[in-house]
């Protein structure tokens, strides 16, 4: 078989073993009817999964982050899940933001907020928030429940000296906006004290979209989207809003979480508990008690469930790490303080019912749909398993390039070992013998040379005879 034969052939044969393992390369298709429903377990994206920007998901049920992934830094990778599918895409946030604090998911799952820009999930491009003056970026704080429009915090973050001369990463100014995402417009709500601000815990909207309450310092205020204030309260170091999902469905209650340090012996002594007050006065309205979670760096309420359940993402804490509260700030959910975060939904008088089970390390936070969390809809999970698409086909590329390399190298090989060198052939191919004695041609007398007409004239034959005869 020749050599161009042999290559493609070797590369058919190899075409055929490995194109089963890329499997199709092609776009999203349309999103299934309905919003879709919540997996009930993630795991670490596949190193090489594709890009939302180059293959767009359609909507995302979740959105997750962790350092951790990748036997490395992840650099700012976020993943996201799809709504009607276990199809897991990435992208990036320059800033590091994590997911269900700096990085929010749409209550429809068809868009991200991250810092600066909204990401539509749909086709992949990102839309540039507007800019802020007086700070150094702009991020998301929480969606409207219609999507339209986003409640901002303008931040100029930087590393603070404290007063055990340790640095660490804080919020020097914050101001609250709010952008209209039809019209692209930006209008100023308040200052926030920048010491206060927790990301994740800083504002929510009331189920009808007109309302939102948000926290500076120790004081809750509760507004128009226009920034009229209605009502504040004062609330102790300890407490906070309890997340996007602070509003009861009602519009009538507005939740809070409150952090205790207590219960010696505990592996981390730290108790979060939930409780629902008047939006007007702050004061406990009377509803059930929602069980204490214990051994949690955080507790954030994400929404309620179709059966009146507070569905929350809970934070547990890496092994010997020290207990910590909001006056860590944007530290408190650090990756190094978080192993892992699952979703669960807690009930009056219940076990807490785990809605969505994470590995440890391969999620150290996260967001889910609005929409999904309301429907209460949750299927089967099946993270994929194995080696990510884009991994898939650098493998087959590499394999082929070195299957044709290896066939070139050996079929030239046995040509050369067959051929042999230039002098070994010659030498191979010349017979010793007795020299060979050459005839000089017909018409050929000694001291000259008969051209062909002389030759061929007979008198000059005859004459040439004569002359032989008198010798």
């Amino acid at each position: 078989m020749g050599l161009g034969k042999l290559s493609v052939a070797v590369v058919l044969a190899s075409a055929v073993v490995f194109l089963p393992l890329v499997g199709p390369i092609r776009a999203a298709g349309p999103a299934a009817p309905g919003l879709g429903s919540v997996p009930d377990r993630l795991a670490a994206p596949l190193w090489g999964t594709d890009s939302v920007r180059k293959r767009p998901l359609g909507r995302a049920s979740v959105i997750f982050t962790s350092e951790l992934w990748w036997w490395g830094e992840a650099n700012g990778a976020v993943a996201a899940v799809g709504a009607s599918s276990d199809e897991y895409r990435v992208f990036w946030d320059d800033e590091l933001g994590r997911a269900g604090e700096r990085v929010l998911l749409s209550p429809d799952g068809s868009r991200v907020a991250l810092t600066d820009q909204v990401i539509d999930l749909g086709d992949g491009r990102s839309r540039r928030l507007p800019r802020m003056s007086g700070v150094a970026t702009i991020g998301p704080a929480a969606w409207s429940p219609q999507g339209d429009q986003l409640a901002v915090l303008g931040t100029t973050r930087a590393d603070v000296v404290q007063p055990d001369s340790a640095e660490e990463y804080r919020v020097t100014r914050a101001v609250l906006a709010l952008v209209n995402l039809t019209s692209g417009s930006l209008s100023t709500i308040a200052d926030v004290e920048p010491r206060s601000v927790v990301d994740g815990f800083v504002v929510a909207f009331a189920p009808d979209g007109r309302r939102l309450a948000y926290q500076s310092g120790n004081t809750v205020v509760v507004a128009d989207v226009d920034g009229t204030e209605h009502s504040r309260f004062a609330v102790p170091d300890d407490t906070r809003l309890a997340g996007k999902g602070a509003w009861t469905p009602d519009g009538r209650g507005l939740t809070l979480v409150t952090q205790s340090r207590c219960c010696a012996g505990e592996a981390y002594p730290s108790r979060w508990r939930l409780h629902v007050v008047d939006p007007v006065t702050g004061q406990d309205q009377p509803a059930p008690v929602l069980p204490e979670q214990a051994n949690l760096t955080a507790l954030r309420l994400m929404g309620w469930s179709p059966q009146g359940e507070a569905v929350v993402a809970r934070y547990h804490p890496e092994p010997a790490e020290k207990v910590v509260g909001f006056e860590a700030g944007i530290g408190m959910t650090d990756s190094v303080r978080v192993s892992r975060v699952d979703v669960t939904a807690l009930h009056p008088g219940a076990q807490p019912r785990v809605l969505i089970a994470t590995p440890v390390d391969g999620v150290q936070a996260l967001d889910v749909a609005s929409g999904l969390i309301a429907s209460g809809a949750i299927r089967r999970g099946h993270p994929p398993t194995g080696l990510g698409p884009n991994t898939k086909i650098l493998i087959c590329v590499v394999t082929l390039a070195l299957l044709a390399t290896t066939t070139l190298v050996v079929v030239m090989v046995r040509r050369f070992r067959r051929l042999g060198p230039a002098g070994k052939r010659q030498a191979t191919t010349s017979r010793p013998g007795p020299p060979i004695v050459r005839q000089p041609p017909e018409g050929t007398r000694y001291g000259a040379v008969m051209t062909p007409k002389e030759a061929a004239s007979p008198q000059r034959e005859c004459t040439r005879r004569a002359e032989k005869d008198q010798l």
